[in-house]
């Protein structure tokens, strides 16, 4: 399954389409607020940490789980579905 999942990686880079599904995720995202919820969970982050001096690479580490998590499932279900229809399409 991991050699079947690189080689369709590879195949939509190759493709071009990999720019134009990044594009219709950002939107979607952007449509849902994501970026926004994303924000305040820094902001509440940076809080709760603000004795600690958090670093970049910290509050990445502690928000990376979070904000693939809070995709919401519709969008994650319609990205899917246009790279299932890109890979029968090849």
């Amino acid at each position: 399954e991991h050699k079947l999942r690189e080689n369709a990686k590879k195949m939509i880079e190759r493709s071009g389409e990999k720019v134009k599904l990044k594009g219709i995720l950002v939107n979607r995202l952007k449509e849902a607020g994501w970026g926004e919820e994303m924000r305040e969970y820094c902001r509440e982050i940076i809080r709760n940490k603000a004795l600690e001096r958090i670093n970049p690479e910290e509050l990445v580490e502690e928000l990376a789980p979070s904000s693939r998590a809070a995709v919401p499932h519709q969008i994650r279900e319609e990205i899917a579905k246009q790279i299932e229809e890109l890979l029968r399409r090849r």
